[in-house]
């Protein structure tokens, strides 16, 4: 059983936190101040991709979500196995950074990712984001053999078509620059500004190492593993948007995985305002997503008060914000799920 935080961790929440405490937050990034920052970010470019689709578009039908992520992963690791997730850090930051960039681009330019396209797309702007950022990915594969491994998997299941407009080596090369440009005029030059649901993960574990004071150091390491892989999951069949933001995904992956490692009890999630049945469905739903979940918390009833004041003081979300963001994300969750 994981560890409960210390006795001697005084309770916690973003407006108490201590003048010490929070220039400590602000000196890794994880301050509530860096938290409004990366929150506007977030919010501009979701308004930005809402202006682009207008009224109800056809864009997302375009992309290809299961096809993309397993050229990304490929890139990112060696492998198109789904099971294989990146195996560094910043890999694992790259993917997810490219999924987004995915969304972004489907709304902003979907022509983009039309079947011929989306294979050079992917390319483009994992290479794009990779350099733009300095990533340290040393899996990552050249493009050319990326694609070479794509076309023999490709014909090996019986489609003769190719996957991308090129016909050799250095028209591909051509064409791989010329779509960088064309990417980076899509988005107006902004490939990194905005965080992905894995940078929101990483600031709320940090954060949070930092609140209990390392009390809950092994407990995290779980929790950020189990909430990567829901991310991971939930990224591949969900477009980002107004409804299923990065930073709302995030809080719920991140409280789910706390209950399912029975550090808080399954009904910390249910607003005072649902209705049984309403409750009970989300605990299908829940259940469905996750499999089988831990109904009580193995901790006692102080630390569990304390364990919730510390992760809304990590998240710099009350309880009841994370409970509505669950009760929106986790449907979504169920309804990828089963895709």
């Amino acid at each position: 059983m994981a560890a409960a935080p210390s006795s001697a961790t005084t309770p916690l929440n973003p407006s108490e936190l201590s003048v010490q405490m929070e220039d400590l937050l602000d000196a890794q990034q994880v301050s509530a101040k860096h938290f409004e920052v990366q929150t506007e970010r977030e919010t501009e470019m979701i308004n930005a991709m809402k202006t682009a689709l207008g009224q109800k578009s056809q864009a997302h039908c375009q992309l290809d979500r299961h096809q993309a992520s397993q050229i990304l992963r490929l890139m990112s690791n060696g492998s198109t196995a789904v099971e294989s997730n990146p195996d560094s850090l910043d890999s694992r930051k790259l993917w997810f950074d490219c999924m987004m960039l995915l969304d972004r681009i489907q709304a902003l330019a979907p022509v983009l990712l039309v079947a011929t396209s989306l294979t050079t797309t992917c390319i483009a702007l994992y290479s794009l984001l990779r350099k733009s950022n300095g990533y340290n990915c040393a899996r990552c594969l050249d493009p050319v053999a990326t694609l070479a491994i794509l076309e023999r998997d490709h014909l090996r299941e019986g489609d003769a078509t190719h996957l991308t407009e090129f016909v050799d080596e250095e028209q591909f090369r051509e064409l791989l620059y010329k779509r960088e440009i064309e990417i980076f005029h899509a988005v107006e030059g902004r490939v990194i500004s905005t965080p992905s649901p894995a940078t929101w993960l990483h600031m709320f574990v940090w954060r949070c190492n930092i609140i209990s004071r390392g009390t809950l150091l092994e407990p995290l390491r779980l929790v950020h593993e189990l909430s990567t892989a829901d991310l991971t999951a939930l990224v591949v069949k969900q477009h980002i948007d107004q409804k299923f933001t990065p930073r709302r995904i995030a809080n719920t992956c991140f409280l789910v995985s706390m209950i399912k490692l029975g550090l808080l009890p399954l009904d910390i999630l249910r607003p005072d305002h649902m209705c049984e049945s309403e409750w009970k469905g989300l605990c299908a739903r829940l259940e469905s997503w996750t499999g089988a979940v831990n109904l009580k918390s193995g901790l006692s009833e102080s630390h569990r008060c304390q364990l919730v004041q510390i992760v809304e003081a990590s998240t710099c979300c009350c309880l009841r914000q994370l409970q509505d963001d669950a009760v929106v994300s986790v449907p979504q969750a169920h309804a990828s799920s089963t895709m």
